[in-house]
């Protein structure tokens, strides 16, 4: 079909493009029509009419609707909103902004009194949707679920359901822009969980996701993952040498642990102030006062350990379940010097990893434990 002359003499070859890609388009995805009409989303969608209109599977996160008829706007599991959605003096009725929870994104999908019922009917309820029925309603009620719930079970519950019925991509944005973006302690540790839980089959992935969130308010749960997954080798490095200059003492305290507790049971014991309790912070200074209090808490700790495994009624195999036998067996010296020496050397071993431990001069390090 030819254009008409109303077209050519009135319009840009741009415009022209834009509008047959309009034409020739068989989507239906809000996002992706505005791209093609080449608006501009912070100012060409100020004061429209865009009553009814569906953000399924759209991310509208700093999109201007100053004054726009939003009056039933739809979404669903994947419409992604925030603070950013500018909805200044915007009619936004019996639409997906109506309750003003952005951080949420979607409308509630089930009544009040729902949350109100007894944990074991809320776990019956789960139980009772079959996948054949799932859809994106139910895959909404389930975030929903995991995000209101006051009982722990019936979150797990639902979070499960969820990552079994959703395709994974869904589930990268729903951890990343729904779950971890909570207030709730809890919730966020176990979206960290799940999030460790993808680690095997989706490593580039879920490594973006926690690399993104150092700088997050549950950076401490990120470090942890991050941590625990990296392999040996330049990625940990560099990892090691990001956390070395994080602002928040908190999270560099945790990583430094989780990083102990990767390199086994002794090594755990010993990275804490044995006075205070706290993991020694990056380019901390190790007195040797602090090795011979450290001496003397591994020297209890071997000794609880001998102590149980003689009284324990139910013998040696229960005593390797509950306790490795690490610290007994990696700090093995009789002489307290010895001891010593030993827990100096692997204190310095693990400073090899660029913590920048400032450990004093061994005056014994030559001598034979």
């Amino acid at each position: 079909m030819k254009d008409s002359f109303f077209l050519e003499s009135n319009f840009s070859h741009s415009d022209l493009d834009r509008m047959r890609g309009l034409i020739e388009s068989s989507s239906s995805n809000f996002v992706e029509l505005v791209n093609l009409a080449g608006l501009n989303p912070h100012t060409d969608l100020r004061y429209l009419d865009l009553a009814g209109v569906s953000f399924d599977d759209c991310d509208i996160r700093g999109f201007d609707f100053t004054g726009t008829n939003l009056i039933g706007a739809k979404g669903n599991i994947r419409t992604l909103w925030d603070n950013s959605t500018i909805l200044h003096e915007a009619q936004i009725d019996d639409s997906i902004f109506q309750r003003g929870d952005q951080e949420e994104g979607v409308s509630s999908v089930l009544p009040e009194g729902f949350f109100r019922q007894h944990w074991v009917d809320l776990a019956l309820w789960l139980n009772s949707n079959s996948v054949e029925k799932f859809t994106d309603e139910y895959a909404s009620q389930l975030v929903e679920i995991t995000l209101k719930s006051d009982d722990q079970y019936v979150r797990k519950s639902a979070m499960e359901t969820l990552s079994r019925n959703v395709s994974i991509e869904t589930l990268f944005s729903i951890i990343e822009n729904r779950f971890i973006t909570t207030d709730d302690k809890f919730l966020a540790k176990a979206a960290f969980q799940l999030l460790g839980s993808l680690y095997a089959d989706n490593i580039q992935e879920t490594l973006a996701v926690a690399t993104r969130q150092l700088r997050g308010p549950w950076a401490a749960f990120a470090a942890e993952l991050l941590v625990q997954k990296l392999p040996y080798g330049n990625q940990l490095k560099y990892l090691i040498e990001l956390m070395s200059r994080h602002e928040d003492i908190l999270v560099r305290r945790s990583f430094i642990a989780k990083l102990a507790e990767r390199q086994g049971e002794a090594t755990e014991l010993i990275v804490r102030n044995p006075l205070s309790g706290d993991v020694f912070d990056f380019h901390s200074f190790i007195r040797k006062t602090d090795l011979e209090n450290l001496t003397r808490v591994v020297i209890r700790r071997r000794q609880f350990e001998k102590e149980f495994l003689e009284n324990n009624k139910f013998g040696r195999n229960f005593y390797d379940q509950v306790y490795t036998g690490a610290v007994s067996k990696e700090f093995y010296a009789k002489n307290t010097k010895h001891l010593e020496m030993q827990i100096f050397n692997r204190l310095d071993a693990f400073n090899k990893f660029g913590l920048g431990y400032k450990l004093p001069i061994f005056a014994t390090a030559h001598l034979e434990l």
